[in-house]
């Protein structure tokens, strides 16, 4: 099994030079401007973004660990404590948290789906890092990561 390596980025505020936000991804995250909150949004918005690459080749734990730390240094713009836009302490993947009830009636809701063979096949190809894309876009996918550090980021849309 192929594992994921993850890396720890910031994205810095070009006209202050300071770090708004402490990331951890993969591939391309660093330079999405989708799934993020409107805090985020409203400081790209304002004024664009730098990225700048500060570790890589970590696993998943160590990216979570690495980006707590970076998190809690900084700190929360939301909480006082510093320049970030982040909305949690980090390690956790940001997003919804779900309560145990509202896991529970997902999972209800999923119960007896019946997924189809072919579906069934390409998830667990997927699961092997065996995806069925086509080699260009794999190779593609390699030389947008190889060798990324600094990128400046201009305020287009997702």
């Amino acid at each position: 099994m192929i594992e994921t390596k993850f890396y720890i980025y910031f994205h810095i505020n070009p006209l202050k030079n300071e770090v708004f936000y402490v990331g951890r991804g993969h591939n391309r995250r660093a330079w999405e401007r989708c799934r993020r909150n409107n805090f985020w949004k409203n400081e790209n918005n304002k004024y664009g973004f730098i990225v700048d690459i500060v570790e890589t080749n970590m696993t998943m734990q160590e990216a979570n660990e690495k980006e707590i730390f970076y998190i809690k240094k900084i700190g929360r713009r939301d909480l006082g404590l510093g320049t970030l836009v982040n909305l949690t302490n980090g390690g956790d993947g940001g997003g919804r948290k779900w309560t145990q009830e509202q896991k529970d009636k997902l999972s209800n809701t999923k119960t007896g789906t019946k997924l189809s063979k072919e579906h069934v096949e390409k998830l667990s190809q997927a699961r092997l890092g065996k995806e069925p894309w086509n080699k260009g876009t794999k190779g593609l996918q390699k030389a947008w990561n190889k060798g990324l550090k600094k990128t400046i980021i201009t305020n287009d849309t997702c």
